[in-house]
């Protein structure tokens, strides 16, 4: 076999990142991926060549650079990003095994433990990507790989599943602002893909819209958790941290979920200079006020003559312990300090640190 001259196409350089490229090992409609080594010695990587002109996104590389704070079990991650005579290229973890497409195409659609495995660690890498202030914005089943030791989400930040309109959410097919809440409807079309071998809409833009997904084949409680996160409207999707939950058996977990910050969940507010002029004259323009959506759990009680039992009264005697305090000249002496053993406490991981790993 006659080998290929890498060196003479521009899609297969035979050096980028400081990486050798030594054999191609995928391509698809966003890029190339090929494996990379930094020296003999190294272990190997993976190097992705998007098919991005980083002109028309210069900030794309950085963007692309700053996941590798994502840290997760569930994550290949992301090694170095940058652009190289004019190509837009990405190094992550080199991950062995089989795509959940390319499993499922070969041995058919998971059930069982397979099934809960592969959603659970789903949603484990995209709850840690969220942490992290990031979305994955293009999940499918060719960028879930499953090995021998789990799976690894791959492919992050990186953009739209091209050609793939099944696992896109209706924001996106609608050309608006999405974020991580387009990842829980990916999430549950690439589940519905692992449990029945299609996706929930097919790939029809117009039944991702308007069409009712074809689910099935999912056991409970994960077909439940799977509906609400295909919601046509965001505000009717849970965050993955709470599908998460409700696998694991938490079913107290709010559904849908309070926002996330800085996804825009429903209508935006008017804007300032149409609220001054509709306000009445000589009266100050009324600015909407931000409220979390309504848990449609909870009951408010109906009956005219319903009785609240009353609370302590913090006013009159023995309503609340009396709190002794020794006056002093000028007021309460303040406590002494309470002796510690084994020195100072060191501040707790919420105090100070990145997160720890999901």
């Amino acid at each position: 076999m006659v080998e290929k001259d890498s060196s003479q196409s521009p899609e297969a350089p035979e050096r980028i990142g400081g990486h050798e490229l030594v054999d191609l090992i995928g391509q698809g409609p966003r890029g190339t991926v090929h494996l990379g080594k930094e020296s003999d010695d190294a272990a190997p990587v993976a190097v992705k060549i998007l098919t991005v002109d980083p002109a028309d996104d210069p900030d794309f590389a950085a963007r692309l650079k700053s996941v590798t704070r994502v840290s997760s079990s569930y994550v290949a991650r992301t090694l170095d990003a940058g652009v190289e005579d004019g190509r837009l290229y990405v190094v992550r973890e080199h991950v062995e095994g089989r795509s959940l497409a390319e499993a499922v195409a070969a041995d058919g659609p998971l059930t069982g433990d397979a099934l809960e495995r592969v959603a659970v660690g789903m949603l484990t890498a995209l709850t840690a990507v969220h942490l992290a202030g990031f979305a994955h914005r293009g999940l499918t089943p060719d960028n879930v790989i499953l090995t021998g030791e789990g799976l690894r989400v791959t492919d992050i930040e990186i953009g739209d599943p091209a050609g793939e309109i099944g696992y896109r959410a209706p924001e996106q097919i609608n050309g608006l602002q999405y974020g991580p809440y387009a990842d829980v409807f990916a999430w549950a079309a690439t589940v519905t893909f692992a449990a029945t071998g299609s996706a929930p809409f097919g790939q029809d833009a117009h039944a991702v819209l308007t069409g009712t997904p074809e689910v099935d084949g999912l056991p409970e409680p994960l077909r439940q958790v799977v509906l609400a996160g295909l919601a046509k409207d965001v505000s009717g999707r849970p965050t993955t941290y709470t599908a998460l939950l409700r696998l694991l058996g938490d079913a107290n977990a709010p559904m849908p979920a309070p926002p996330i910050e800085g996804v825009p969940v429903p209508p935006e507010p008017p804007a300032l200079a149409t609220l001054v002029d509709n306000a009445p004259d000589g009266q100050p323009p009324v600015l909407p006020l931000s409220v979390e959506p309504a848990d449609p759990t909870q009951q408010v009680p109906t009956t005219p003559d319903a009785q609240v039992p009353p609370g302590p009264d913090p006013i009159h005697p023995g309503a609340l312990p009396p709190v002794p305090m020794q006056a002093g000249p000028m007021g309460p002496e303040p406590v002494p300090p309470v002796p510690m053993q084994g020195g100072p406490v060191e501040p707790g991981p919420m105090h100070q640190g990145p997160m720890p790993p999901v």
